[in-house]
């Protein structure tokens, strides 16, 4: 059960003074954990398939991803260590989904064109899952006025919503470029 220190309403509506054993609280907690064991996933198994692109643009593009992923999983670790929270010790679900996936399309026998597309997919995937967790962390953090996880949640969003866009026009061009070429 959620206790409040008053029952005056915060602007907004949303009621200031949760105490910390509340049950948003933990569930904060347990987002960044969660988003934690995302990024290790994400830096560790899936950094190795950026190897199998071809296309330069591409490999830049999910090489500077990767490395935004390393620096956010450091915040990451900190904001956990701060709180004196425990990662999450087991691989996150959807990821290993993905890195087999994508390890499938580089076993196909296709043009690399279409594994680079097919990996770009994989990765694009992945950036509108972490979209829509990171947007649930900043609510959260949000609600419970965590100003560090806010501007965590943030910030991080910010670089996975750029990042998503910046990828997407690449496939895009790839494609279109494919076509282009194709009917010449």
């Amino acid at each position: 059960m959620v206790a409040f220190a008053h029952n005056q309403p915060a602007a907004g509506g949303v009621r200031k003074d949760i105490m910390q054993d509340s049950p948003l609280l933990t569930t904060l907690h347990a987002l960044l954990a969660q988003h934690h064991a995302t990024l290790r996933g994400l830096s560790g198994d899936f950094s190795k398939l950026v190897g199998g692109v071809q296309d330069e643009k591409l490999t830049s593009c999910l090489e500077g991803y990767l490395d935004r992923v390393t620096d956010e999983l450091r915040e990451a670790e900190r904001l956990l260590r701060q709180r004196q929270l425990k990662p999450q010790t087991a691989a996150d679900k959807a990821i290993t989904c993905l890195v087999a996936e994508a390890g499938a399309a580089q076993d196909m026998d296709v043009p690399s064109e279409v594994i680079d597309v097919l990996l770009a997919r994989v990765f694009l995937r992945i950036q509108h899952c972490q979209i829509a967790s990171l947007e649930v962390l900043q609510t959260l953090a949000e609600v419970l006025e965590e100003r560090e996880l806010i501007v965590f949640a943030r910030d991080s969003l910010g670089a996975e919503i750029e990042g998503e866009e910046t990828l997407s026009a690449l496939v895009e061009n790839e494609l279109a470029s494919n076509a282009a070429n194709a009917s010449a």
